[in-house]
């Protein structure tokens, strides 16, 4: 019987990616080339309008307008499988199944500069929105806000 590659049937996207990596392929993340035409701006709202459409949190009996840490490209939803770490990252600096507010700081930063730019008031609500549910829900018993990777 000769041997075919193939791939194995019930392999997960983590499992491929790490075959992949000890064969020396590197992971080049999916980009998108500049167009000066459309400015800067336009790429930083594309972005913006997809963690507002996409990544708030859709999951369980509440819904909250946090932002998912990791998203699905294909099915813009929390992956099913969790994803390989990108080269110098380590599992425990990443919120595998849900957000952390540490890490959301520069995004809320800039959907706060971008609604001054733009003028479009909906950066801010989705800021002004997570932060006040974070508040109001995210307390632990302790009264202490779940923070970093020791959350």
């Amino acid at each position: 019987m000769a041997l075919k590659d193939s791939i194995i049937p019930d392999g997960k996207d983590s499992e491929r990616f790490v075959l992949r990596r000890a064969l020396g392929e590197k992971y080049v993340a999916p980009g998108t080339t500049l167009d000066p035409k459309k400015g800067y701006l336009f790429y930083v709202r594309t972005f913006l309008d997809t963690m507002i459409r996409d990544r708030t949190d859709r999951y369980g009996s509440v819904h909250s307008p946090m932002f998912a840490s990791l998203l699905d490209m294909e099915s813009r939803r929390i992956p099913e499988d969790i994803p390989a770490n990108i080269e110098g990252q380590r599992y425990s600096d990443r919120s595998l199944r849900g957000g952390n507010l540490m890490h959301d700081i520069m995004l809320l930063r800039a959907a706060d500069l971008t609604a001054q730019l733009s003028g479009e008031e909906k950066y801010r609500r989705a800021v002004d929105d997570y932060l006040r549910f974070f508040l109001e829900h995210c307390p632990q018993p302790t009264g202490l806000f779940p923070w970093g990777e020791h959350a």
